[in-house]
């Protein structure tokens, strides 16, 4: 049932976003930024809020579906909360860097 839930959770997450960044009038890649941007705090409230399926359905699956920069987000959060500033920064540098990097390298090794 817990697959489920996220499925669910993670179609509207999709469409919300493609809506999202089809509607705002405002230049590339703002559009992006402000889902990021509400992603994050979305996932930032039910994170203390929703216990059971329902952090499955509204974290994994709209969240996620949404922006999986929200789960990233919240992770760096949960690193500075447990006081682990080096891990928090090294992580916020690496996935930065090498998720552009793997990107670029797999655009331009397929063109």
């Amino acid at each position: 049932m817990k697959y489920a839930w996220i499925a669910g959770g993670a179609a509207i997450g999709g469409v919300a976003r493609y809506a999202l960044s089809t509607t705002l009038p405002l230049p590339f890649p703002w559009q992006t930024f402000v889902v990021n941007l509400m992603g994050g705090a979305m996932i930032g409230y039910f994170s203390h809020r929703l216990t059971g399926d329902s952090r499955f359905f509204w974290i994994t699956g709209i969240c996620g579906g949404f922006t999986t920069f929200s789960t990233f987000s919240i992770e760096v959060v949960t690193l500075l909360e447990q006081g682990r500033l080096g891990m928090a920064g090294a992580y916020v540098v690496a996935s930065s860097v090498l998720c552009v990097a793997a990107a670029a390298a797999t655009y331009y090794w397929t063109r």
